[in-house]
């Protein structure tokens, strides 16, 4: 009886800073994050993230009188084109057609009495422009035509005449935006001098040439 009253005396002994050991012990730390693995995509292939799908701009469309970018004296152009997303240039093309305008300037004074006649051939919408001057008078004429498709012919007209720089009479300058039919004759402006009697008129005629 004695002698195992003395081997559970010297168990407790040891067990009992074991189990103090065990309440007081610190927590334990919490394993460290592994590290990242970077995923390196097959070679000429970008990661979703990376890949932007850039729009290309629209194709530039030439202004009125300009088609493919020979308008006021311009050169030939090609016209830009959208193809699988990407814009490419075509060949230009020429005008399948021209346009001849006659213009009639018509002066009632009595110094420079009778008519003036210009006339111009220009491609189907493009334009063109004459210079005639000289120390006694100036005629000037820019012109742009273009035809649709109903037969009619739109006209952008800039005329400036003056039959006398030193007579007090006065200068013809117009702008004029018309329709006219191929081939007919029409009366565009009538003009009179604020201090005289003289009246101009001008009368043109436009004509598709194919």
């Amino acid at each position: 009886m004695r002698k195992l009253a003395f081997i559970t005396l010297i168990v407790a002994a040891f067990a009992a800073p074991v189990v103090a050991q065990a309440q007081t012990a610190p927590p334990t730390p919490p394993p460290p994050p592994r590290p990242s693995v970077a995923v390196t995509p097959p070679p000429g292939v970008l990661p979703p993230v990376f890949v932007q799908q850039q729009t290309p701009p629209p194709p530039s469309v030439p202004a009125p009188g300009q088609r493919g970018g020979r308008g006021q004296g311009g050169q030939p152009g090609q016209q830009p084109v959208l193809v699988n997303g990407v814009v490419t240039r075509t060949p230009w093309q020429p005008p399948a057609q021209n346009i001849r305008i006659e213009l009639t300037i018509t002066d009632s004074a009595t110094s420079r009495a009778g008519k003036k006649s210009v006339s111009m051939l220009l491609a189907d919408g493009y334009g063109g422009r004459i210079r005639s001057g000289s120390k006694d008078g100036v005629l000037n004429v820019d012109g742009t035509a273009r035809a649709g498709n109903d037969g009619r012919i739109l006209l952008d007209l800039t005329i400036e005449y003056s039959p006398d720089r030193l007579a007090a009479t006065a200068v013809l300058n117009e702008s004029i935006s018309v329709v006219v039919t191929s081939g007919q004759s029409t009366l565009v402006s009538r003009s009179a001098d604020p201090a005289t009697d003289r009246s101009v008129t001008l009368e043109v005629v436009a004509t598709i040439v194919k």
